[in-house]
């Protein structure tokens, strides 16, 4: 299973001859991108959020937009 998970980790990812992430697959578009497109967050291995700026700004505002139907709604509005 970890050899699996290794296997898939380093084929969604470049690196350069001294290790440092150069580019990652979104999880939202399904496209490469730099590293510069990626939120830092410590708590993933390579060091970078999954999605992408692009892609979490796009589903913030759904989810927000959903929000505020669903609260119209329940009010009666």
């Amino acid at each position: 299973m970890k050899r699996l998970k290794r296997k898939i980790f380093f084929k969604k990812r470049k690196f350069n001859s001294l290790g440092d992430l150069l580019e990652k697959i979104c999880e939202g578009c399904k496209k490469w991108k730099s590293s510069k497109e990626f939120n830092e967050n410590k708590k993933v291995m390579d060091g970078y959020d999954d999605y992408c700026k692009d892609c979490l700004s796009q589903g913030g505002m759904e989810n927000r937009n959903n929000s505020i139907g669903i609260w119209i709604n329940k009010k009666g509005f």
